[in-house]
């Protein structure tokens, strides 16, 4: 087998096997269940591209997305799981549609100026409820 693409091999089970550790903002944080964008915070919301149409936004649980590879442009690519939110963290698990159809998980960490930012993103299976979603990360 050739050097470089066993050590490939090697580096891709690596990365799948790694996971990302909980943001310190949300490794103790009392998160509330939700699923509805709705109930994020509106700068999340914001973010994950809630209330834009289109390819670029994201459905709402239950809602229409584009789940295969074909591509309704009025519809979006994403659709929210689960989210936990709590005062300074938000933890959302996303699906995304499309060839390469996955779900993930994204840490949203507030900040000083009152704005929100994506500090981590771990793609993974569809979690349940709260407690999956936070062993998830």
């Amino acid at each position: 087998m050739n050097h470089s693409r066993l050590l490939g091999a090697v580096l891709v089970a690596w990365a799948a096997s790694a996971k990302a550790a909980l943001p310190v903002e949300c490794q103790d944080a009392a998160l509330l269940e939700s699923r509805s964008l709705a109930n994020l915070p509106e700068g999340v919301a914001a973010l994950l591209g809630g209330g834009v149409t289109g390819t670029k936004g994201i459905a709402d649980r239950g809602q229409n997305f584009n789940a295969t590879d074909l591509i309704d442009q009025a519809l979006p690519m994403r659709r929210l799981v689960l989210a936990g939110v709590a005062a300074e963290c938000v933890l959302v698990s996303e699906e995304r549609g499309g060839r390469g159809h996955s779900f993930v998980v994204l840490a949203f960490v507030k900040q000083p100026n009152g704005g929100w930012q994506l500090v981590r993103d771990h793609v993974e299976s569809e979690p349940k409820n709260l407690e999956e979603l936070k062993a998830k990360y």
